[in-house]
């Protein structure tokens, strides 16, 4: 499978849905390909048209609001943890990054087409980021810069995350 092909679609409705989670001021927390759902269905209200495939977020149980993270009550899978939650004072607050980080992992893997596993020591050393920058899609500058350590250099929202890939679409 083509991860570039499918990454643009997959991305809107992630990042339409984390926007949404974000501006109501929680963060996902738990954002990984097991917890986005795909459907592929027909429109009923227009029969004739072409179906369509969908994904949506899921699993919002250990979701927060912003304001109520505390890194020592935040349980991550440790493949999946973001630098600021190894080192807040280094890397930043744990806030709604984590998921844009989760964002990257998760379309870092589709080019890939497998899910990527890191040590602590590659996620301090920023060897998420380098791999997304070596890949030969169009869409690695994106992913590279929502895979960055710091928070304050990382993707800051995951509509600013859309317009990244967004312009990044090759133009037919």
């Amino acid at each position: 499978m083509d991860g570039n092909i499918w990454l643009p679609y997959i991305a809107r409705d992630i990042l339409h849905g984390l926007d949404f989670v974000h501006r109501n001021g929680y963060v996902h927390k738990d954002l990984h390909p097991g917890n986005i759902f795909v459907s592929h269905h027909h429109e009923f209200m227009v029969p004739t048209k072409d179906p369509v495939w969908s994904f949506k977020i899921g699993d919002l149980g250990i979701s927060r609001l912003e304001t109520d993270i505390r890194i020592f009550n935040t349980i991550l899978a440790q493949w999946m943890v973001p630098p600021e939650y190894i080192d807040p004072s280094e890397f930043g607050k744990v806030g709604k990054h984590v998921d844009i980080y989760h964002a990257g992992l998760v379309l870092l893997g589709l080019i890939l087409n497998r899910i990527p596993e890191f040590t602590r020591d590659e996620i301090i050393e920023g060897v998420p980021r380098k791999m997304a920058e070596s890949l030969q899609s169009p869409y690695a500058p994106a992913i590279a810069k929502a895979l960055r350590r710091h928070t304050a250099h990382r993707t800051q929202s995951a509509l600013e995350m859309w317009r990244d890939i967004f312009a990044a679409m090759p133009k037919l």
